[in-house]
């Protein structure tokens, strides 16, 4: 059906490319945007003139121009609206100077989805799917070309020499969890080897004016991250040692047997309960009591037993508090008193206790913990001797 439509030049995409809406008569046309038809077009004219991607993406910001993203939310595009994508890109940009559906010619299936892992794949340009002429264009063939010899000529003079810098950038321990506090964009790893830098930076400063996140070496990021979290171990050390000993504790021991005790009589009330209302009906059909008095009392064991279901659960859920969280073998503390002997940061280390690094400045940074709710409720509750 996908294959047909995209044959016939029919426009199957959620939404239409900045510039175009989706035609009222017919969904799979794409109409020009009044609003947003004029911003495409100087877009290609600004790239024609030779500036750069990001150059247009900072004008167009520095404008106060909603990007894509911005205004399908304004428009109601999105079930659950996106916090990101709230600023022009060079990608973005990127993404309309090479489409030539501004040309009037509509090209899909440019991806594909693996059958292994169902990534997407990018197909190359001979299975494309392109018809000419399916829909008023925003721009000249002529101008698209030109934009298209500008982009390449730009390629052949700097991609080259920066793939090569960039063809040895060994690991990224930091990869997608490093973030910028401005564009909550993950800050790009940048190597050159031929120079001897690895470091971070934010990939949309240059776009966002209000973006003033430093450039900062790698080794001073990892040095930085893991001073925080060799407190954090220290912390978990003494946390577990106090773990230890309250948990060993005659009041903790107290505690649990005077909870499994409770539990016991929740159970035992709670059968006790249902077996007197299994009863209630004979008790009715031997016109024992009235039907008001049936109907009363029911209600009555009904009320009855969803109390003492709640007050079993609230029992239940206090005593795995105490004996399996509430113990030096916690394994949120666990994970992090693990690496106590580790001498500098690990891929390790990152994956399995941080969630997101916030850079604030290049001697400030926050970590955002995984299972942070949990680790810091085990830390305070040891603190303050399991109450």
């Amino acid at each position: 059906m996908f294959t047909t439509k995209q044959n016939n030049g029919d426009y199957i995409g959620w939404s239409a490319p900045y510039g175009y809406l989706k035609s009222e008569e017919n969904n799979n046309r794409l109409v020009i945007d009044p609003e947003t038809a004029p911003i495409a077009r100087q877009i290609f004219e600004w790239k024609a003139e030779g500036i750069g991607m990001m150059g247009i993406a900072r004008k167009l910001n520095d404008m106060g121009i909603p990007s894509p993203r911005q205004r399908n939310i304004a428009m109601g595009r999105y079930k659950n609206a996106p916090t990101d994508g709230q600023f022009w890109t060079d990608a973005t940009i990127a993404w309309i100077i090479k489409s030539p559906a501004y040309a009037g010619h509509m090209t899909q299936r440019k991806f594909t989805r693996s059958s292994v892992n169902g990534k997407q794949i990018q197909l190359s340009k001979d299975d494309w799917v392109v018809v000419r002429n399916t829909h008023e264009p925003i721009i000249s063939d002529e101008l698209w070309e030109k934009v298209q010899t500008v982009t390449k000529q730009y390629a052949n003079n700097f991609g080259v020499n920066r793939r090569a810098r960039r063809s040895d950038k060994g690991i990224n321990i930091l990869k997608g969890i490093l973030f910028c506090p401005y564009c909550n964009k993950a800050m790009q790893h940048s190597v050159n080897t031929k120079y001897n830098y690895r470091n971070y930076h934010c990939v949309m400063r240059r776009a966002n004016p209000n973006c003033s996140t430093e450039r900062i070496k790698e080794a001073v990021m990892l040095d930085l991250v893991f001073a925080v979290v060799q407190k954090e171990i220290i912390k978990a050390v003494d946390t577990q040692k106090l773990l230890a000993k309250v948990s060993g504790s005659k009041k903790h021991l107290d505690r649990l047997i005077n909870l499994q005790q409770s539990i016991r009589s929740a159970n035992m009330s709670i059968k006790r309960n249902a077996a007197l209302k299994s009863r209630l009906f004979d008790t009715f059909a031997d016109e024992l009591i009235t039907e008001e008095e049936f109907r009363q009392m029911k209600d009555k064991y009904i009320a009855e037993a969803e109390r003492l279901q709640t007050e079993l659960a609230d029992f239940e859920r206090e005593h795995e508090r105490l004996s399996t969280v509430f113990t030096k073998d916690n394994k949120r503390i666990a994970s992090f008193v693990k690496f106590k002997n580790q001498k500098a940061l690990t891929g390790d280390m990152v994956s399995e206790l941080i969630e997101k690094i916030i850079m604030h400045s290049a001697d400030t940074v926050e970590i955002i913990w995984r299972y942070a709710d949990e680790y810091n409720a085990v830390c305070d509750m040891a603190k303050a001797g399991g109450q």
